[in-house]
């Protein structure tokens, strides 16, 4: 698979018992990734994350909350080893 945009902006979609990140833009530079990211942040007032290869690179509104909302709903198993292989992709149930 050939990758044409290496950012990814994640917005959590939370639901009643639980939620998942959705993602609905990409963007080729990190500039434009951020000043999309905290466009959407101000508008909508939504947890946001800025991700390049499965590392999260930006947070908003920070990255506890992002962490918390990850770390959320998760098998205590994988909250203590963090064997979570794709957390952005993943729903949580």
């Amino acid at each position: 698979m050939f990758l044409t945009h290496p950012y990814s902006i994640y917005i959590w979609q939370p639901e009643k018992h639980g939620g998942c990140w959705i993602e609905p833009v990409q963007a080729y530079t990190q500039e434009y990734a951020i000043y999309v990211a905290n466009l959407i942040h101000q508008n909508t007032r939504s947890v946001i994350k800025v991700v390049r290869y499965g590392i999260t690179i930006a947070a908003f509104p920070n990255k506890e909350t992002v962490e918390r909302i990850e770390g959320y709903g998760l098998h205590p198993f994988y909250q203590t080893t963090g064997q979570v292989k794709s957390p952005e992709k993943m729903c949580i149930l």
